[in-house]
């Protein structure tokens, strides 16, 4: 065989073993740099160009006379995934990592996850790193000709480690561009005595931003807009930093904070016991004070038993203590009527928990005592959208890869639960306040929602003033003190709750209308005297 010939053949071989591992390189850095999001498919389709390539020898250059050393050299590359591994897999679901969702919920615990869900995206990140390590060791005999090229490897792999921008690049920052800290502009609410007690009823919708409204999305929004016809509707509250996941978003509007963790130096300061913003005066606190009951429902695992379930447990022991009922409650009371299983993702669907929340609310208006009833809905979570069975085809699927199916179908059960309500409680008895907890997470539709300038779905329901839009610039953090000032709780010359303002009032200006959004979110993450105030223990 001509000398050429072979030569040929090698290259091509080389290349046949190297085209997977780029394919795998590419598929990383382009979730990690693009945002784009992969699922098991692309794990079958890279793993059928893999697989076949093992049985081609690698060709042409000598081993060094001590090849064991490459295992050990291995390790300067297997120890920096091992360290992004878990953000490999959440980019691959959501499109970004959230660093202060990560962070939080790295200490919090996220027990109750629906692990048959993402196991698809932990084979499909596993598919890649493993492609690529593999592919880097069998051209271990070539790469060894250039000193240390493993380890400039795990360097590469080190630098697109988000959480290390978030610790290295976030601080640096600090450092060099220092800004004054927000924490002058927070305060803690100064709360009336002698007010109405009527009941509050908060509905959080997950992940239901007003954007779903646009026409582009049909009228999966409609029941909802039906709603706002009679609301104070708030359309201009976009999404805070540290403030994009549920029991953040339930801490943004209840306690007007964002969940930031700068201020939490050392890792033995959080445990499964530890307390949760404690200097800070939440809408639990003053629930407490003024004698409410203060419930809390939701069709996911919240509490389990170390209380450690998202932090769900400390917060609310840190801050007044609440009734919850999760899915461990509702089990209970269904009893065999309706099983839970792991099909069924996060937990019930949406009908069942707002069946059980009017229940609930029921045997609440019996009772002497006012009450505030947290509502928290969890059908439109993603990436997959979950149905409630009215809502199902004619093939009963549970799920649906169009988020807008589990949209219209929990606007629709919404407005028959604001309607049931209504029929059982007068409006100046019971104030009513549906709202998203924050954007929507990735799902099939989030390149049409980055189209728009993305907003939070914020109502106050049955108001004399109904039909009312405000259009404030603001965030979710604004919400705590724009409900007490709505429910009349707080002094109308001090409108302020944490960092936020009242929207209803008229001579204060709201942080994003002084600072811009995208401002107050940069000074936000790096703002490290604020977050040592917030996590300080009383």
């Amino acid at each position: 065989m001509p000398e050429v010939f072979r030569a040929l053949l090698r290259v091509l071989g080389a290349f046949l073993i190297l085209f997977p591992g780029l394919l795998a390189t590419f598929l990383i850095m382009r979730a990690f740099l693009r945002g784009n999001t992969a699922h098991f498919d692309f794990a079958v389709g890279l793993m059928i160009i893999f697989l076949p390539t093992l049985l081609i020898k690698m060709p042409g250059y000598t081993p060094p006379k001590r090849p064991h050393h490459r295992k050990w050299r291995m390790l300067w590359l297997i120890l920096p995934i091992i360290a992004i591994f878990p953000l490999s897999v959440i980019v691959l679901i959501f499109g970004t990592v959230d660093m202060a969702a990560y962070v939080f919920h790295l200490f919090y615990g996220i027990g109750g996850t629906p692990w048959g869900d993402l196991m698809p995206y932990i084979l499909t990140a596993a598919t890649f790193w493993m492609v690529f390590v593999v592919t880097v060791y069998r051209f271990q005999s070539w790469l060894e000709r250039i000193p240390h090229t493993t380890a400039i490897l795990g360097l590469g792999v080190i630098a697109l480690n988000p959480l290390v921008h978030e610790l290295a690049f976030g601080r640096a920052k600090i450092l060099i561009s220092p800004h004054e800290s927000l924490l002058s502009t927070f305060s803690n609410p100064v709360l009336l005595d002698g007010v109405a007690q009527p009941n509050v009823v908060i509905l959080y919708l997950e992940g239901f931003e007003s954007t779903y409204a646009e026409p582009v999305f049909g009228d999966a929004y409609a029941p909802i807009s039906r709603l706002a016809e009679n609301a104070i509707s708030f359309t201009n509250v976009a999404q805070a930093t540290a403030t994009g996941w549920s029991l953040a978003g339930t801490i943004a509007t209840q306690c007007g904070t964002p969940l930031l963790l700068g201020g939490v130096t050392r890792i033995q300061d959080i445990d499964a016991g530890a307390a949760i913003l404690p200097s800070v005066t939440c809408l639990s606190d003053i629930a407490q004070q003024k004698g409410y009951a203060y419930w809390y429902m939701s069709g996911t695992e919240l509490l389990g038993e170390a209380k450690s379930y998202y932090g769900y447990g400390n917060f609310f022991d840190t801050h007044g203590g609440a009734n919850v009922r999760d899915r461990s409650a509702l089990t209970e009371a269904l009893g065999q009527e309706i099983v839970f299983d792991e099909s069924q993702g996060w937990g019930f669907r949406d009908a069942i928990l707002l069946d059980a929340a009017l229940e609930r609310f029921a045997m609440l208006l019996a009772e002497e005592r006012p009450f505030i009833l947290n509502v928290a809905a969890m059908d439109t979570h993603g990436p997959k959208a979950f149905l409630s069975e009215a809502c199902r085809g004619p093939d009963g699927a549970l799920t649906s890869e169009n988020m807008l199916d589990a949209v219209q179908c929990t606007a629709r059960l919404v407005e028959t639960f604001v309607a049931e309500m209504r029929k059982m409680s007068r409006a100046d008895e019971t104030r009513i306040i549906v709202m998203s907890d924050h954007l929507a997470h990735h799902n099939n539709l989030s390149g049409s929602l980055a189209n728009f300038e993305r907003r939070n779905t914020v109502l106050f329901l049955d108001d004399p003033a109904g039909g009312q839009t405000i259009d404030r610039p603001s965030t979710m953090l604004d919400v705590f003190p724009t409900m007490l000032d709505w429910l009349g709780w707080i002094d109308p010359a001090a409108p302020e709750g944490g960092l936020g303002v009242s929207l209803l009032s008229d001579g204060t200006r709201s942080l994003p209308e002084d600072l811009g959004h995208a401002a107050l979110n940069e000074r936000l993450k790096l703002d490290v005297e604020l977050a040592r105030h917030i996590w300080r223990q009383q």
